[in-house]
């Protein structure tokens, strides 16, 4: 790692930092440097209202839209790389795997995702296909971000954290909005957005994108369409506002896959298929905010989705209905309560049912439910309060109830928090809460049957991986300390470090099984485990100069797993999730060349070590790098975007691929 720190601090001195667009620089040279500090930033997701980052007892982070676009980033997911905290990897070059504080499985179930405070969670796979996840990156306002337990207010699933993708308002969003880039191999990407105003209060906007990537770079050919549009309408109104939101994503590809015929418990022969798999989804989405006082302000937000999913791993049909209310009570001005609750009803269908399933005859890898169709809600009702005892000293405390159908379960997710202001630059906060994983379909009604070469018994085999009966939820309970420092003189530190305790954790192990022929095994998911991990998240930022900013994000996690005995598991997962020590760090910097002329770096390094369970992977040092011009405000804008720099052959950033070759790419966008 002595190389791989030469090159970043190097790299760090002949870097810089900055603001997106002419127009935005003005704005900026305008601004004083409080304004642009920590202090003034503001975040909804913590409290359910908007609160400054300095006044918000939690670990949080705001990821402008100005960042967003400067890094070069082509999808959410990749963004999300320079957030402290979250680890972000490929499992291929269009899939991608984000997780925070440990579980990076591919399940993604223990943080919350949400797009304008509507939740992408599967019902069906009990997380996030973050592949599904896409935007017009322009028109994203910020991406708020909450690290660790946060289900006192958002409920089941918001356990390691919470992300919560804010789009732009109709109103900031009028005129006319195209883009295209183009990258080495063929892949390309189109969106196009169109804004106006129906009246003096009410402004809209309709949207769509469409990107064709390479699942492996070893083709030569795009082979994975995605696709997203939709429609906002919105009022202007700040006292009495509504929103109303129209749209989906579909993703498209076509792909080799294998049927295997088994014969006397041998692999008899193997077929080649072609795949074609086409999944979608739709939504719709109501919110109405309405201030019914001086003191009481209400929110209000009702949401349908349904999702169609042809992919192996979890194919199915689901309709999703949602409905959401919130108040803030502000008793005084010491004290503020939010309460409010929701109802989630759920319907599901899975495609492949296991009765009758043939297992001399299979595909590669496919999933199946022995109960095909099934109905279940989620329930709650929380209350939380905000008070200000003195000119330093706040405290945060709440709790919410939630009930599970699916599991029967009632779960019940405290969080208590105090902030202590030192002084005008510095604030030191503490904070407990707990949260649990929502229930799924994934670990409840189906069965993952796949196929592999057992080098023992030189001979293929049929595994069938099923669920242990009455699970409890996952849970965990976190414990946090942090600091903030915001000076005058544009610099600004956040450091925090955790504790958590994860109960109830999923491990696997064999078991035998009965009436099946004898190329096939049996692999049963249990709760028998718990998991402890630590660790520190820091970021910083630093207005070197008018046209100069450096953002800097560090993380180290250490996680240790414990079997805790059961009916089915002997322990041999119970090194899974360790992480003897994992380092994640990011620099951003960002750099006014001149008004027409912007150059952008982002430096990506990443050290883990697991222990003998998992393959060791190397270090790495990622740089990317953005050129853009343009001659003047609202003229069509050029960028030349170079992603991992030198690595002709890609690198690993976990044990599961390899991916993130060198790739240029050449964008050109124009709003008017």
């Amino acid at each position: 790692m002595k190389k791989a720190t030469c090159i970043y601090t190097t790299l760090v001195f002949i870097s810089a930092a900055g603001y997106a667009d002419d127009n935005v620089l003005e704005h900026l040279m305008s601004l004083s440097i409080e304004e642009l500090s920590m202090l003034n930033v503001q975040m909804e997701t913590a409290t359910k209202s908007s609160r400054r980052l300095a006044d918000i007892p939690s670990s949080v982070y705001v990821l402008s839209n100005e960042r967003i676009i400067r890094s070069g980033a082509r999808s959410i997911p990749d963004a999300l790389a320079l957030v402290p905290g979250l680890h972000v990897s490929k499992f291929s070059d269009t899939e991608w795997i984000v997780s925070a504080r440990g579980f990076h499985d591919g399940l993604f179930n223990k943080q919350l995702v949400m797009i304008d405070g509507r939740s992408v969670y599967s019902p069906l796979y009990g997380g996030v296909y973050w592949a599904d996840i896409d935007y017009v990156l322009e028109d994203i306002d910020r991406i708020e971000v909450l690290r660790g337990p946060s289900a006192a207010l958002w409920g089941g699933n918001a356990v390691n954290g919470v992300v919560n993708i804010i789009t732009k308002s109709a109103k900031e969003t009028q005129g006319t909005f195209v883009a295209a880039g183009w990258a080495e191999g063929g892949d390309y990407d189109t969106s196009v957005r169109h804004g106006l105003q129906w009246s003096d209060d009410v402004s809209a906007r309709a949207f769509y994108k469409r990107r064709q990537l390479r699942n492996d770079r070893r083709k030569s050919y795009p082979d994975w369409t995605f696709e997203t549009a939709g429609i906002v309408t919105q009022s202007d109104d700040d006292s009495d506002a509504w929103a109303f939101r129209l749209g989906g994503e579909r993703l498209t590809y076509s792909q080799d896959w294998y049927q295997l015929h088994y014969s006397n418990g041998y692999l008899d022969s193997v077929d080649l298929v072609e795949q074609h798999v086409d999944s979608y989804s739709f939504y719709t989405q109501a919110s109405y905010d309405k201030r019914h006082s001086d003191k009481l302000v209400g929110n209000y937000q009702v949401w349908f989705e349904r999702n169609s999913n042809e992919m192996a791993d979890g194919a199915g049909l689901s309709n999703t209905f949602d409905l959401d209310f919130n108040y803030n009570y502000q008793e005084n001005d010491e004290h503020l309560l939010t309460y409010g609750g929701g109802y989630r009803l759920v319907e599901v269908e899975f495609f492949h049912p296991y009765e009758g399933i043939d297992f001399n005859n299979l595909p590669y890898y496919q999933r199946y439910a022995f109960k095909q169709r099934d109905v279940d809600s989620i329930a709650n009702l929380y209350l939380q309060s905000e008070k200000t005892w003195n000119s330093q000293w706040k405290t945060v405390a709440g709790v919410k109830l939630e009930y599970f159908e699916l599991s029967e379960q009632f779960e019940v997710s405290p969080q208590l928090r105090s902030l202590l202001t030192i002084d005008a630059n510095q604030t030191v906060w503490i904070g407990y809460g707990r949260a649990s994983v929502a229930p799924s379909y994934l670990t409840s009604n189906t069965y993952l049957i796949s196929n592999y070469y057992d080098p023992n018994q030189a001979r293929d085999l049929v595994e069938v991986m099923f669920a242990e009966s009455n699970m409890k939820p996952e849970s965990a309970s976190t414990y946090e300390v942090g600091y903030r420092y915001d000076s005058v003189t544009g610099f600004e530190f956040d450091v925090m470090a955790f504790l958590s305790h994860h109960k109830y954790v999923r491990g696997r192990d064999n078991i035998a099984m009965s009436g099946v022929p004898d190329q096939v095994v049996g692999l049963a998911v249990t709760d028998d485990y718990s998991l402890d991990t630590h660790g520190v998240e820091l970021s910083a930022g630093y207005l070197a100069l008018d046209n100069l900013r450096f953002y800097l994000s560090y993380s180290y996690l250490h996680a240790k797993g414990e079997w805790n005995g059961g009916t089915y598991s002997s322990g041999s997962f119970e090194n899974w999730y360790n992480i003897d020590a994992q380092h994640n760090t990011s620099l951003q910097t960002l750099w006014d060349i001149s008004p027409q002329w912007k150059l952008d770096f982002i430096i990506r390094g990443h050290s883990i070590k697991y222990n003998d369970y998992y393959p060791q992977i190397p270090n790495y040092i990622a740089v990317d790098a953005r050129l853009a011009w343009q001659a003047y405000p609202k003229a069509p804008r050029l960028e030349l975007i170079l992603q991992n720099i030198g690595e002709k052959n890609g690198y690993r950033t976990d044990w599961i691929s390899t991916a993130n070759e060198e790739t240029g790419v050449l964008k050109a966008s124009y709003e008017f």
